[in-house]
């Protein structure tokens, strides 16, 4: 919420393969999936175009989901926002509890 196209057209190639870079080779951390919700359609579009840069591995954990029902299989609804459909209470809610403060806005 809140990300437009207009965000990512500030992103350059340079910056993209960078951060590709950092994700793939240095992070200091095993990642296990990467889940992006409420993808929109144009998404497929930006994905032909950084995955040149992906590693095969980093493809395979990425999973895109356009509504919420597709992500329940990956994480129980308890642990969700509600706007996810979850049962964790709304993000309001949960930043107003200091759980999740300075992550998002």
């Amino acid at each position: 919420e809140g990300v437009t196209m207009g965000h990512v057209a500030r992103l350059t190639i340079s910056t993209i393969r960078k951060f590709l870079h950092f994700l793939q080779e240095a992070m200091p951390v095993r990642l296990k999936g990467i889940h992006l919700t409420n993808v929109v359609p144009f998404i497929d579009k930006i994905l032909m175009l950084i995955k040149p840069f992906m590693k095969k591995e980093l493809l395979e954990i990425l999973h895109l989901h356009s509504k919420p029902e597709t992500l329940y299989p990956f994480v129980q609804k308890e642990c969700l926002i509600k706007e996810l459909g979850g049962n964790a209470g709304s993000l309001m809610e949960i930043q107003s509890k200091g759980f999740i403060s300075g992550i998002t806005g």
